[in-house]
Order: C-alpha cells, then sequence, then structure tokens
C-alpha cells in the first residue's frame, strides 16, 4: 500500500500517524503481529442501512514501522462512506490477518452490510480474523 501524507483526499480526511519505539507484545497474539492489521470502526448507530460508519481505523506494520491511518467522512456523506470503505478494502487488500475487539460481532458484518449498501466488492473470507473479545469474554466475572 502507498500512504499518501495526512490530508484530505476528496471528501475523505486521511491522518496517518507514524508510532515512535513501539514495540508490541507479539506473544499475546496467535500470529506475527507484522502480519496484521488491528481495527476499529466508529458509526452513528448500530444498523447498518439506517445507520452510517464515519470512521475506520487501523494499526498496521509497514515500512518497517508501525502506523495508525484513520479515515473520516466528516459528514458523512454516501460519497465521504464509499471513499472511507474503499480505502480501508485497500489497505487490507494483501492482508492476512485482521485483529479487532467484537469484530466479529459487529465491525466486519457492519462494513459488509455497508458495502453492499453502496455496491462495493467486499470479501473477508480469505483473511484470518481474531477477535480480542471472544479471547476475553470467558475471563469476565
Amino acid at each position: 500500500m502507498n500512504l499518501n501524507p495526512n490530508g484530505v483526499t476528496g471528501f475523505m480526511i486521511t491522518h496517518i500517524h507514524i508510532l515512535e519505539n513501539f514495540i508490541p507484545e507479539a506473544h499475546l497474539l496467535p500470529f506475527n503481529g507484522n502480519s496484521a492489521i488491528f481495527f476499529d470502526i466508529e458509526t452513528t448507530g448500530f444498523t447498518a442501512g439506517k445507520n452510517s460508519i464515519y470512521l475506520i481505523g487501523c494499526c498496521l506494520y509497514e515500512n518497517q514501522r508501525w502506523q495508525v491511518i484513520q479515515w473520516m467522512a466528516e459528514n458523512q456523506t454516501p460519497d465521504e462512506q464509499t471513499a472511507v470503505l474503499e480505502a480501508f478494502l485497500d489497505c487490507i487488500s494483501h492482508c492476512k490477518n485482521l485483529v479487532s475487539f467484537n469484530g466479529a460481532t459487529f465491525d466486519l458484518p457492519f462494513i459488509e452490510k455497508s458495502c453492499a449498501h453502496f455496491k462495493i466488492p467486499c470479501d473477508f473470507s480469505n483473511i484470518n480474523h481474531y477477535d480480542i473479545y471472544k479471547a476475553v469474554r470467558p475471563l469476565k466475572k
């Protein structure tokens, strides 16, 4: 993926932040963290179709450094939402592992339904997904 500097791309605001001196606890993951993209979405509600994604954020290891990227649909227009979804899908296009918190139940289904709504091809079937919530839920007392 070729990242552009922080700024506005069309209607979408892109922010990239480099994490200096960040060393993750790699032993906590069931795979090499360098081959993963950690992500989360922010929405205007809980129902895709009625509500929209206004932000997708991710953290990935690229060019021998960790980067946090956020794509924001500031005004939540259809063009902005489409741009955010397409930017995220482009970012993960060569990803082997996705990591989220409650992403199996909420984030991925919301993204899939939003992509279907905007007629954007979306297929997560070739990506391993590790949902941290599923791992820690049994520890809840």
